[in-house]
């Protein structure tokens, strides 16, 4: 009898020095995200994984609170180290409901329009779009590539303010607004295939500085893509590991040059007083690099105003949260949704409401 109960201790032991490390490692990916992929690339590999150490985490409790619940602070003790990562990934809210008089901003990478064919009349992506009831739309991959006239003419009779920016690439963005449009440009971000743009809103009195933004894809293939969470996982063995692992520091390098140029672009532009929405697809989840840049700065929608990880992607097995709206300190968001219900893309929409901060009296 003293054995088993020795091997038992042992085993106590053994599963409470695992759990230790799985904490560490909590830890690393929750963070990895303030360290640049610029100089240090395996950063970004890092914060990718850490959904799966999240959910290993969680295994350990739940095991712990079954078999031996006292060491089960091991894990709550991860959980409240890595609070701002977690709320970051998988946000909890409650109560928030979007007030009456503010305005509903959406995100919505449109594919190209590919999930139909573009000459089909009415086009049940542009229907969404121009249903959506939204204030400010932001579209990423909005080319049209069929039948262009009436899905313009339909985008344009919704909204009065329409704008495009498009690069070299032949990356379309388009801005649909209920707010005068009074300039735009591209902003220069060396992104190949993939752009950002500022739009210049005017509302009453006030200018909003709507950048959307599409940085660049990871260049995994299909197959890579269907691999990625094996390779995390450790499920199969034929794996190209290199391969996958290059793509993605070459794109965390890339997402790094490109944030900080929206950002260097954002603080020489915009005034004092100035609003400013960044949304798009930013090709990145929660806690990486490139959205720790912008929830540094402004505060990050989902965050602020929704429950759960809200995946916005769906392609490939690949549920992640990868399209962003954030806003500057000025508004206050409310509801944010993920339009998961619809599918006429590979991502799904956000949209968010928002409403203007009380000036505080001096």
């Amino acid at each position: 009898m003293g054995i088993v109960r020795k091997f038992k201790k042992l085993t106590l032991h053994l599963l409470a020095t695992a759990n230790i490390l799985v904490v560490v490692a909590l830890l690393v990916t929750g963070y990895a995200g303030h360290v640049s992929p610029a100089s240090h690339p395996t950063f970004e590999v890092l914060a990718l994984a850490f959904p799966i150490i999240l959910l290993l985490n969680l295994s350990y409790l739940l095991f712990w609170l079954v078999f031996h619940y006292k060491y089960a602070l091991i894990p709550i003790a991860g959980f409240l180290l890595c609070a701002s990562p977690l709320r970051h990934y998988c946000p909890i809210n409650f109560g928030k409901k979007a007030p009456t008089g503010g305005i509903k901003v959406m995100s919505f990478n449109a594919n190209d329009f590919h999930y139909f064919d573009a000459k089909e009349l009415p086009n049940p992506a542009m229907d969404y779009i121009c249903g959506s009831g939204a204030d400010i739309i932001c579209l990423q991959e909005s080319n049209i590539y069929k039948n262009r006239r009436k899905l313009t003419e339909q985008m344009e009779g919704t909204y009065r303010y329409v704008a495009y920016e498009q690069d070299k690439h032949h990356e379309r963005l388009a801005v649909l607004s209920k707010y005068p449009i009074v300039r735009h440009e591209m902003i220069p971000v060396n992104c190949k295939r993939n752009a950002c743009a500022a739009f210049y809103l005017k509302m009453g009195a006030d200018t909003l500085l709507v950048v959307n933004c599409h940085f660049q894809t990871s260049a995994l293939s299909d197959k890579e893509r269907d691999q990625f969470s094996d390779l995390v996982t450790r499920r199969s063995n034929h794996i190209n590991e290199q391969s996958i692992l290059n793509k993605l520091k070459t794109m965390g390098r890339r997402h790094a040059k490109q944030a900080n140029g929206v950002m260097a672009y954002i603080k020489k532009h915009r005034t004092k007083n100035m609003s400013v929405l960044v949304c798009g697809d930013f090709n990145d989840p929660p806690v990486t690099y490139a959205h720790h840049v912008f929830a540094k700065e402004f505060v990050d929608c989902h965050t602020a105003a929704s429950t759960g990880p809200g995946f916005t992607h769906h392609a490939n097995g690949m549920l992640v949260r990868i399209d962003h709206i954030f806003c500057s300190s000025d508004w206050e968001p409310f509801g944010c949704e993920i339009g998961s219900k619809v599918e006429i893309s590979d991502h799904y929409s956000i949209s968010c409401t928002l409403k203007k901060r009380q000036k505080s009296k001096k």
